[in-house]
């Protein structure tokens, strides 16, 4: 299925749905889907389910968002997927670059293998992502895996829900020793609640429950809940500014920068708003601990497709930042001098 520079909108029931033995692929350019009772995309069938791609497009205020069910993939480039009633986007596999999912009723996005590069989940109701394993329809476990570069989670989740920023779950199995994974790099998480951390739960219950969650250059701070920020075991990588650890280990590595109950730190971070590039962002404010604390030889670019390194404390040297925006300092402009009065008097 073909969907290119349409719209289908307030329709009762589902925008798109697919079926079939195998199911059917959906590929949708720069289209809008809105205001349909149903979900905006589904794409099923009686075996496996087909995979899912939106560009250039608006995706807004359906009962639903996207689902691929079974083992469908969806991929979202360049793309918004905000106020449904229900989730964002669902799937087994999720691939979304330069893209917004915001504004649900739901949770913003769960799966069990998702790649998130500059992109902003911000203020879904139920929380922002939930990675989770699986059990397949052939009974076979599958573990979670979420890679997410140069992104922005923020202001997701309430204080009833377990899950605020990011829940890195359990497999569907106890005492297995299934791994989950999150990685976690140059990523932005403030301003979320949740009943457990507002910013990352790394679900640990049992001895044999090895989820895995590997944080680097990555802010977590200004969230809520009864540990605010991390709740879990994590990896040692470094360079991360975690605003309180309580509820944690792993943030002891070089170039970490971890406040406890007693004696929080602040990121001084502006709100989330448009600071250049396709998607909303939290830039740095000056004085903020992340500026040029970044790890040594971090590149590539930011959220924004800023180019790291930046000096952004106006030392001289190049160093990345903490977190998803890098900034530069802006070096006054000089002071004229006061012009010198000179009075001629009179005998």
């Amino acid at each position: 299925v073909k969907v290119s520079d349409s719209g289908i909108v307030d329709n009762a029931g589902t925008g798109i749905v697919t079926s079939g033995y195998l199911g059917a692929d959906v590929d949708i350019a720069n289209s809008v889907i809105s205001g349909n009772s149903g979900a905006a995309v589904v794409s099923g069938g009686t075996r496996a389910s087909g995979d899912i791609s939106v560009t250039d497009s608006q995706i807004q205020n359906n009962g639903n968002g996207i689902f691929s069910l079974y083992s469908g993939e969806v991929t979202i480039e360049n793309s918004t997927v905000s106020g449904h009633q229900g989730n964002g986007v669902g799937a087994y596999a999720v691939d979304i670059n330069q893209s917004t999912i915001a504004d649900n009723q739901g949770v913003g996005i769960s799966s069990t293998s998702a790649l998130i590069t500059e992109s902003t989940i911000s203020n879904n109701n139920a929380g922002g992502i939930l990675s989770r394993g699986t059990t397949s329809r052939f009974g076979d476990i599958v573990t979670a895996s979420l890679i997410m570069r140069n992104s922005t989670v923020s202001g997701n989740g309430n204080a009833d829900s377990e899950i605020g920023g990011i829940f890195n779950s359990l497999s569907p199995v106890s005492e297995g020793g299934y791994e989950n994974a999150i990685d976690l790099t140059n990523v932005t998480i403030t301003e979320n609640v949740g009943a457990i951390a507002g910013g990352i739960v790394n679900e640990q219950i049992t001895l044999y429950d090895t989820n895995s969650a590997t944080l680097k250059n990555t802010i977590v701070a200004g969230n809520s809940g009864p540990s605010p920020d991390v709740s879990g075991e994590f990896n040692r990588l470094g360079y991360n500014l975690i605003g309180e650890s309580t509820g944690a280990s792993g943030f002891d590595a070089t170039g970490d920068l971890a406040g406890t109950a007693a004696a929080p730190i602040s990121p001084l971070l502006d709100g989330l708003r448009d600071n250049g590039g396709p998607t909303l962002t939290h830039t740095l404010l000056p004085g903020s601990p992340a500026i040029d604390a970044g790890a040594p030889q971090t590149g590539g670019l930011d959220q924004r497709g800023i180019a790291r390194a930046l000096d952004g404390d106006g030392d001289g040297q190049a160093m990345a930042d903490i977190g998803a925006v890098e900034i530069y300092a802006i070096t006054p402009l000089p002071v004229p001098p006061s012009p010198i009065a000179t009075i001629i008097g009179t005998d």
